[in-house]
């Protein structure tokens, strides 16, 4: 367990791979590269700050989490330049809950969420919006909304997963009509068509 740490002028501020790793009230300022980056499995960061970082703009994300079943919560991040990255996160592994996510400033921000992820929870996110998510994963929900390709009564990544997205309180929008047409999951699974 690591707690109460302030990491200025580095390249990357924390890299673990551990195993059920704990992290809380950690600060990264000023670092050239990612504020974190995580690989292992179970790790969890609470109330992380970021001011600064990947200031070349190179679409250097805040925080890169490759592992799996990790848990990010209370995260506030900033810029202190226009021009700086504006990437909040990518998610590459399986099963990562980013909540509590505040992106800070006038410029547009952004989630990359990777194929290989898989059921990534980005819950209570502000400053990132369903257009500015760049998700390739499957099943990802960004504040219990998620994109189906189809009716997930009969195809795409949510066909079958209906007590998942009940569990979770998700609302998943086929985006092939125009508009989109709005489910949710009722207790045993099954998808309904919601009024828009």
């Amino acid at each position: 367990m690591f707690t109460n740490i302030t990491i200025t002028d580095s390249k990357t501020g924390i890299v673990t791979q551990g195993t059920r790793s704990q992290y809380s009230n950690i600060g990264v300022s000023n670092a050239t590269d990612e504020a974190v980056r995580l690989s292992g499995t179970g790790l969890s960061i609470e109330n992380l700050t970021v001011s600064g970082f990947a200031e070349s703009g190179s679409g250097t994300p805040a925080i890169d989490c490759s592992g799996t079943d990790c848990r990010l919560t209370g995260v506030s991040i900033a810029q202190s330049s226009n021009n700086a990255s504006r990437v909040a996160a990518h998610i590459s592994g399986e099963r990562n809950v980013l909540s509590n996510i505040s992106c800070h400033g006038s410029q547009p921000w952004q989630i990359v969420v990777n194929a290989n992820a898989v059921g990534t929870v980005l819950d209570s996110v502000r400053g990132v919006t369903l257009s500015s998510l760049r998700d390739d994963g499957r099943r990802t929900l960004l504040n219990r909304q998620g994109t189906n390709g189809g009716d997930p009564r009969v195809s795409g990544e949510w066909n079958g997963h209906g007590e998942y997205a009940n569990a979770m309180g998700a609302t998943v929008w086929d985006t092939k009509p125009n508009p989109w047409t709005p489910y949710c999951a009722d207790g045993a699974g099954n998808w309904i068509p919601m009024s828009k």
